[in-house]
């Protein structure tokens, strides 16, 4: 029965990692609102590769830098997932109440990343803060890491 069990565990993992697929592209093949993203907030930074994912959620698009800064971006080119390393979040890109929340609350921190969702976004400050907003950038959630 164990061995049946873990059989069909294994037959399930292949199934589902068989339709995930990564592909490495060229700038140009990017959505044009990605490639406008990166032109206006990421123009000094040098693009190390561009992943194209496809997956059971769909396709996403991974930059990442030679800094090793990321930038994911959904089909359209929105950006979704915005993690450095290197340097901190640029500002222009952080929504204007999520920017005044963390510069009043925090002045002292930087936003290292900044992720959006259909629901919410949540920033990760250079302080181990972790803040989630709602999509009228409420607060709903807070997060010390000691």
């Amino acid at each position: 029965m164990k061995n049946i069990i873990l059989a069909a565990i294994a037959a399930m993992t292949l199934t589902l990692t068989a339709c995930d697929k990564t592909t490495i592209v060229q700038y140009n093949e990017l959505p044009a609102a990605a490639q406008q993203t990166l032109s206006t907030y990421f123009a000094d930074e040098q693009i190390a590769v561009i992943q194209k994912e496809y997956d059971d959620w769909g396709i996403r698009y991974n930059v990442i830098f030679s800094n090793a800064n990321e930038i994911e971006f959904n089909k359209k080119g929105e950006w979704q997932d915005i993690k450095c390393r290197a340097t901190k979040v640029p500002d222009g890109i952080v929504p204007e109440r999520i920017m005044q929340y963390v510069v009043q609350t925090y002045p002292e921190a930087a936003i290292w990343e900044l992720k959006r969702d259909k629901r919410s976004y949540e920033v990760e400050l250079s302080n181990m803060v972790e803040l989630k907003f709602d999509l009228n950038f409420n607060i709903i959630d807070l997060d010390h890491e000691d």
